[in-house]
């Protein structure tokens, strides 16, 4: 990958650290790479890689800049696919927790969409989350017959055309709802044949994050609330750039 930078200072003085992912592991690999004298810098994404986290710092480390990237996902290996699929299921049979959210199926421009809005910044603001949407509060899946009723399509659309609507859906909401998204990634699961939208959301490095209302969320146990605007709304401003929080799947 080619990266261009733009700066003030000499290219001499900076260097350019790529985090590589993939959607069940958010650093996979890393590298360090010193900008060449025309301010230019190449990073070799390996094959699996799935997500890229830039980060422009300074020789005094001073973070700069960063810059996620999103690649369009490969299909996962079956063994990949098997290991998603436990992991939602115990995570649907533990329920909701400090990061872990069950949301039903929501029609677009539903009041309903401003909670899943609420998860995901409280989600990007703490700890970062799992939030499944298309489940009950018991952990079992809603079924297809509620994602249509959801995202009404014409008769005979193929089901994995109203899957990807959902995630249509949903991309479109993190865009409009929120003034910057954290670290969001997306996938359609199958539990016992029924479509889960597993949405993984990091702690990202860039808090607070907010609606587009300007209303700020963090994660207490099950719940998603404001910050104190004393003791804690302070740590969210002052939060100092980081590469990643790989604690989203280790917990």
């Amino acid at each position: 990958m080619h990266v261009a930078i733009e700066a003030s200072l000499p290219p001499s003085s900076l260097e350019v650290q790529g985090v590589f992912g993939t959607f069940t592991q958010r650093e996979a690999s890393s590298q360090n790479v010193a900008p060449e004298d025309t301010g230019a810098a190449q990073l070799d994404a390996p094959h699996e890689a799935q997500r890229l986290t830039v980060v422009l710092v300074s020789t005094s480390d001073e973070v700069l800049d960063v810059l996620h990237i999103d690649r369009e996902a490969r299909e996962p290996t079956q063994a990949e696919q098997l290991e998603l699929v436990e992991r939602v299921k115990a995570d649907l049979a533990a329920g909701e927790g400090e990061q872990i959210e069950l949301k039903p199926w929501v029609r677009p421009r539903d009041h309903k969409e401003s909670e899943i809005v609420k998860t995901i910044v409280a989600f990007g603001n703490t700890r970062g989350g799992r939030l499944y949407i298309g489940a009950k509060p018991t952990g079992i899946p809603e079924g297809r017959s509620a994602l249509h009723k959801a995202l009404p399509t014409k008769n005979g659309t193929a089901p994995d055309e109203v899957e990807q609507a959902a995630r249509e859906w949903l991309r479109e909401v993190l865009q409009e709802r929120l003034r910057r998204p954290p670290p969001v990634e997306d996938r359609v699961v199958h539990v016992h044949g029924e479509p889960i939208l597993c949405v993984v959301v990091e702690r990202g490095s860039e808090t607070p994050y907010a609606t587009i209302e300007n209303d700020i969320f963090i994660r207490k146990g099950a719940s998603n609330r404001r910050p104190d605007p004393h003791s804690e709304l302070p740590a969210l401003v002052g939060n100092p750039s980081q590469v990643v929080d790989t604690s989203v799947w280790s917990s």
